[in-house]
């Protein structure tokens, strides 16, 4: 049996939810809202969920960091194990009648080899799925730093350009004002 050579590289490289809501739903961002409009003190909490998504972009940094440091010996392993594929296959076993088990060894080393050449891939594209998720999470982490919603006046979520939330108060879902986030 032949090992398998792979030939993949892998490059490492709430709203309100558009209902209307009498009393509540979105009565955080109108809270948010007042405290800007009534001063520095009243808005000092503010600032937290700026705070809170710039520790989340730096773990996220971070982690990317580390993964970029893991994936190479990972990477340098796994191309190890597709050569010694190439060299397993460069001298294929064959079997005669009189011997049949004559390739047991050969075939066991093409399974070891096909077993820790999936396991490296798999850790490959573990690596590679993760910073995919941590890089398009700070994307958007960084879409909302340098997006700030003016509290303009709304019917509708999309009338909400930058957050996309819209907070209505007055039962009707007609009257509203845009909040900076629609998150809890």
């Amino acid at each position: 049996m032949e090992a398998q050579v792979k030939e993949e590289v892998l490059p490492m490289t709430r709203s309100c939810s558009g209902k209307r809501v009498a009393g509540g739903g979105c009565a955080v961002g109108l809270v948010v809202l007042l405290g800007v409009l009534s001063g520095p003190a009243a808005g000092s909490g503010m600032q937290d969920w700026k705070a809170a998504l710039t520790a989340e972009r730096t773990a996220n940094e971070a982690r990317i960091a580390e993964i970029e440091k893991q994936a190479p010996p990972v990477y340098a392993d796994y191309q190890a194990s597709q050569k010694a594929i190439e060299a397993h296959n460069a001298s294929p076993c064959t079997a005669t009648e009189d011997n049949p088990g004559a390739c047991d060894s050969y075939n066991a080393e093409a399974e070891s080899l096909n077993t820790t050449s999936g396991k490296l891939l798999a850790q490959l594209q573990a690596f590679k799925d993760e910073e995919d998720k941590l890089i398009a999470r700070n994307d958007e982490i960084t879409k909302k730093l340098n997006c700030v919603q003016l509290p303009t006046a709304c019917t509708a979520n999309s009338d909400c350009t930058c957050s996309n939330c819209c907070g209505t108060w007055d039962g009707t879902g007609k009257s509203g004002i845009c909040q900076p986030t629609c998150d809890k």
